[in-house]
């Protein structure tokens, strides 16, 4: 990962029960002063939030160092496959 890229998670309910963390990259905007992000990677569902949310850092933290990324993620269009 470019040490320049601006990426956010954040975990969404997909569907009453399923828990989803969505890797986010920030993308350039017509507009200086908006925050834009496009979906980067998007993970098969968790239980709960808690669940989710520590999936996604530990994904993110594994890309950082340079690990392998596991299976469990799905990239989005246009996305890099990571977990």
């Amino acid at each position: 990962m470019n040490a320049a890229t601006v990426t956010a998670l954040t975990v969404k309910e997909l569907e009453p029960g399923e828990f989803h963390w969505i890797w986010l990259d920030e993308m350039t905007s017509a507009a200086d002063e908006s925050l834009c992000y496009v979906p980067r990677t998007v993970s098969t569902p968790y239980a709960d939030p808690s669940s989710a949310w520590m999936a996604g850092c530990l994904a993110i933290r594994r890309s950082l160092m340079g690990v392998a990324p596991r299976t469990g993620a799905r990239p989005t269009a246009g996305g890099k496959p990571s977990d």
